[in-house]
């Protein structure tokens, strides 16, 4: 009976060891669960924030727009077939006015050719169908290549006309536009020297100005005061020194106006500018 109670004990407090559970079991659990909670919890608000700042139906795509539409309101170029097919293509609100609010004539095209090929086609119809207008309502850029005296600066000269000239005979302008021409020359004299094409625009009534070097600025004051071809009680450009603050000078800035390559070699009166750059910069401007 003794032997029997022993065993029964011993059992019954082998059984209670074994079902007895690791007491650091619970906390690392219940700490993984408040870590999980709090990090939902600061996501969800995190993200409640950001949604704030987002009008949630602006994604949305409007089926009313036309995708051609918006393609040909940021054309750089488009011909007056289009003007012509505009009301019956899309009839309704989207009229040329809306569809190019400002444009300029800017030639007439002659011939079209195959892509890749020097082969013309034909059937483009006549001069009606052919004049070239460049959207002034919208950003674009372009290169203008050719050989000399091909008229690119003819060219140049149309587009800045089509952006400045108001009222316009060539196209429709309803704000005026501002232009920067940055014109090189290797002036050396007043015989070599090649005056900015863009400049004759004060012929049309622009206000032109001119910025030159301040060593060249009596001589290049010369030049564009005696425009060749400009008739008489024509406006003349305004011809002013280019000048920079000292705060915007720096050496490298200074090599770069200067044409100095660090390839090339620094030229000896240069080292003065670097060690003493400000009474340099104040003396030169």
């Amino acid at each position: 009976m003794e032997a029997g109670t022993r065993s029964e004990a011993r059992s019954k407090t082998q059984s209670a060891t074994e079902s007895k559970p690791d007491p650091k079991d619970k906390p690392e659990s219940k700490t993984e669960s408040i870590t999980s909670d709090l990090e939902d919890t600061h996501i969800q608000g995190e993200l409640a924030e950001h949604l704030k700042l987002v009008e949630l139906g602006q994604a949305k795509e409007n089926p009313s727009v036309n995708p051609l539409i918006e393609q040909m309101k940021t054309t750089p170029l488009f011909s007056s077939q289009i003007k012509g097919v505009v009301h019956s293509a899309f009839p309704g609100a989207n009229t040329m006015d809306s569809l190019f609010p400002q444009y300029g004539l800017l030639g007439l095209r002659l011939a079209s050719y195959t892509p890749g090929s020097d082969e013309e086609i034909a059937g483009i119809g006549g001069a009606k169908k052919n004049l070239v207008y460049a959207n002034i309502n919208a950003p674009w850029s372009t290169f203008i290549c050719g050989s000399q005296g091909s008229g690119k600066s003819h060219t140049l000269s149309c587009m800045l006309e089509n952006s400045l000239l108001l009222p316009s005979q060539t196209g429709k302008v309803s704000s005026q536009l501002t232009s920067l021409v940055l014109h090189y020359d290797k002036f050396t004299s007043l015989d070599t020297g090649q005056l900015c094409e863009a400049a004759y625009l004060c012929s049309a009534g622009i206000p032109v100005r001119v910025l030159v070097s301040p060593s060249n600025l009596r001589r290049m004051t010369q030049l564009y005061s005696n425009l060749p071809g400009l008739p008489s009680g024509c406006p003349r450009p305004e011809v002013e020194p280019m000048l920079f603050n000292e705060d915007h000078l720096s050496i490298g800035m200074m090599k770069s106006l200067m044409a100095i390559s660090d390839s090339e070699g620094t030229p000896l009166y240069m080292e003065v500018g670097y060690h003493s750059p400000e009474p340099w910069v104040r003396d030169t401007c």
